[in-house]
């Protein structure tokens, strides 16, 4: 009678624990190179598209003050306090100069806040932001401001 003998395991495939820490490993370290990166794309493209936002708005109250100017009206009734804001929705209401259209146009583009400046009762510069507080993106037409500029609700306007 012939007893089994130890067999040697060949073929056994798999990873060692040294190579799945080294793995891990470079995996933490491109994470943290790439995190940081990621994160400053997402503020950029928040400043562009505050931007883009406060350019839409001006379009339109550029619109709107050629509409009522053919009509002998003037937006200068309509000015906001400089270094304030309002909430964009609240003034779109609140103006019963402006359109449906423009109205609808203002609306479903953006929301948030806006304030602007009037000159000759045409727009000369209109800041929109999602946020009413200092540390907000906010975005400014014409002029757009980058993430450099340290852009606050009361030095955004006063500055154009």
């Amino acid at each position: 009678m012939e007893y089994c003998k130890g067999q040697k395991r060949t073929g056994f495939k798999g990873f060692t624990l040294i190579e799945l820490i080294v793995v891990i490993a470079i995996i933490g370290v491109l994470a943290a190179i790439l995190v940081p990166a990621m994160m400053g794309w997402v503020r950029k493209s928040d400043q562009a598209a505050a931007n883009s936002n406060a350019k839409i708005i001006y379009d339109t109250l550029a619109a709107s003050a050629v509409d009522l100017d053919v009509n002998g009206i003037t937006m200068n009734d309509f000015i906001l306090v400089n270094g304030g804001c309002k909430n964009l929705k609240e003034w779109v209401d609140s103006n019963p100069d402006l359109t449906d259209d423009q109205k609808a146009s203002i609306n479903t583009s953006c929301g948030g806040f806006i304030n602007f400046k009037y000159e000759n009762g045409y727009p000369k510069v209109v800041v929109w932001s999602k946020k009413n507080t200092d540390n907000a993106i906010i975005g400014r037409y014409p002029d757009p401001l980058t993430l450099e500029y340290n852009a606050n609700w009361s030095n955004c306007i006063s500055n154009s």
